[in-house]
């Protein structure tokens, strides 16, 4: 037996991590349903906003998702007329943009967001969101460097 199931389950980082995050998920999701998002498609948007024309392999690096899942994201997105798709061939030459509907719905949703992360701040202390922001910034750039 490689160690105690009890003692794992009490420190194990991914199963406290995965858990925390399905219920800041189902938090932000609720917020957000009124507008047609979801937490990753608003954070999809929010990428692409503060980008302006971001090309698609800029985006999934920065979410650190593989460009091919990035694509199947974001055909509801383009569906709904919230993004713009342009560009050449394969999926580096693609560059996203929000329509101005995309825009619009993204600023909509922003204060859904606002509410979201004013609860979540509430539950976790104003004092340790910047410290908490620092730890998940190391543990998902640890081997990396982060994208400027």
């Amino acid at each position: 037996m490689v160690s105690n199931p009890g003692t794992i389950i009490e420190v194990c980082l991914a199963l406290h991590l995965r858990r925390a995050t399905r219920r800041l998920t189902r938090l932000y999701d609720k917020a957000l349903a009124p507008y047609g998002l979801d937490t990753s498609q608003f954070n999809l948007l929010s990428v692409i906003a503060a980008l302006e024309a971001a090309p698609l392999t800029t985006v999934a690096e920065i979410l650190d998702v593989d460009p091919s899942t990035l694509s199947r994201t974001l055909k509801p997105l383009k569906a709904q007329n919230l993004l713009q798709i342009k560009g050449g061939r394969g999926r580096g030459g693609l560059t996203i943009k929000l329509t101005l509907q995309g825009n619009d719905t993204y600023n909509a949703a922003s204060t859904a967001w606002k509410s979201a992360q004013g609860q979540t701040t509430a539950i976790i202390g104003e004092t340790q969101v910047g410290r908490l922001l620092d730890l998940l910034d190391n543990l998902a750039f640890s081997g990396r460097q982060p994208v400027e």
